[in-house]
């Protein structure tokens, strides 16, 4: 990777694809448990070499080119958007880096169209995740009020012992949908204080 550090152990390399089907930027996975990592993905990037320049946070659209009317549905990484669009093929699947990631763009990919948010089953108990999510639809209804549609957003569920959406459906759970009203009422005490706080700022 003409870079100074380099990797011994085997890595995955996963596209990030923008909506014209162009690559926008490269994540790395560890195969294994890296005891020197703080996670199992990085971003490849040249940021810290002379002249060198950094991935940015992209969304990954699974399916470009076809976004037309169908709802748009944003969830935690590439490959589980990609998953996601092989079991769901009528909605327009998004995947960011992480769910403080890409807020605007998810918001401006699913303007004038059904939102469904589909991170992981923790943001329930997670005050971080309820934090982020909420901070998203927060960027969705003011995106509302300011084009002037009244598209829905749903916050997608499935069993709370299966993590992600990807498990959900690869065990065969079809997910069913939330309003934010409903989604509020699930939510722990901290996790409920996080989210309004950020809807209290729309």
């Amino acid at each position: 990777l003409w870079s100074e550090q380099d990797s011994f152990d085997d890595l995955l390399l996963i596209p990030f694809i923008g909506p014209d089907g162009l690559i926008r930027a490269c994540q790395m996975r560890f195969m294994r448990y890296m005891p020197d990592k703080s996670g199992r993905y990085v971003w490849l990037s040249s940021s810290k070499e002379r002249s060198g320049c950094g991935p940015g946070a992209p969304l990954h659209h699974a399916d470009p080119y076809s976004n037309l009317n169908r709802p748009v549905l944003v969830t935690e990484g590439a490959l589980k958007a990609a998953v996601v669009q092989k079991f769901l093929p009528d909605r327009y699947v998004v995947g960011n880096s992480g769910v403080a990631t890409s807020h605007r763009e998810i918001v401006e990919t699913a303007r004038g169209k059904l939102l469904e948010i589909a991170f992981d089953n923790d943001s329930f108990t997670n005050p971080h995740v309820a934090r982020a999510l909420a901070a998203l639809l927060r960027f969705r209804l003011a995106d509302r009020r300011s084009f002037g549609y009244d598209n829905d957003v749903r916050v997608l569920t499935w069993d709370r012992s299966i993590k992600g959406v990807d498990e959900a459906l690869l065990s065969g759970h079809r997910p069913g949908s939330l309003t934010i009203a409903e989604w509020l009422k699930g939510l722990t005490p901290e996790c409920l204080e996080q989210a309004n706080r950020q809807l209290s700022l729309a």
